[in-house]
């Protein structure tokens, strides 16, 4: 399923420059999940990378709009690419011609795109949230920090510009969740929709 590829062979194939920081955000578009903090963080680093976004409708979507209204704004618009939703099986090449993917959510009970990311070795910088806390080991396998766009961008900035870091890393990425088998990691994504569904029926209800 997840494991990684050659970067620069990645990079070809997606068609992303071989010779600039590449950024990642996989996940819905809504602002729970933070695309608009990456986008401010992206237009304060002073490392200019290239920002894919992976996620959401690419026809008739408030929230792609907005989004790319706000790429605009930051003046950052000719670097960022919004992808659209990409089927599963081309997610770890994806991860794999990123530096760094980022999740700015606000809350994650398990973060699923960390250990996809992960296992591609692909490090992550990601809110101090949630289950992210008990995947990322911060300053070996990524960042950990309040979901604030100057704390990211301080972050990915020493990632980027340490070559050694992240190729260290990128080395430490992958074995960090081999323990998780994707069975396992199936069963306990069920377990938090279960949750989600039993909290909103008990709203419903009250």
């Amino acid at each position: 399923l997840f494991v990684p590829y050659n970067k620069q062979e990645a990079r070809k194939k997606l068609a992303l420059p071989l010779n600039q920081p590449v950024l990642l955000f996989v996940g819905r578009l809504d602002p729970f999940k933070g695309p608009d903090v990456f986008l401010q963080a992206a237009a304060m680093m002073e490392e200019e990378a290239q920002i894919v976004v992976v996620g959401g409708k690419l026809d008739d979507d408030r929230e792609l709009q907005d989004l790319q209204q706000l790429a605009v704004e930051y003046n950052i618009s000719h670097r960022v690419h919004f992808w659209g939703a990409r089927p599963q099986k081309e997610l770890p090449l994806i991860y794999s011609a990123a530096d760094a993917t980022v999740i700015p959510s606000y809350h994650e009970s398990f973060g699923l795109v960390a250990v996809e990311s992960l296992a591609c070795g692909t490090p992550v910088v990601a809110t101090r949230t949630g289950g992210l806390t008990t995947i990322i080991k911060h300053g070996e396998t990524g960042y950990l920090v309040p979901r604030c766009p100057g704390f990211f961008a301080e972050r990915l900035d020493t990632l980027l510009r340490d070559t050694a870091l992240l190729e260290q890393m990128h080395l430490s990425a992958r074995p960090s969740v081999l323990h998780f088998s994707w069975k396992s990691v199936a069963d306990r994504v069920t377990f938090v929709y279960q949750e989600m569904i039993s909290e909103t029926a008990q709203l419903v209800a009250q």
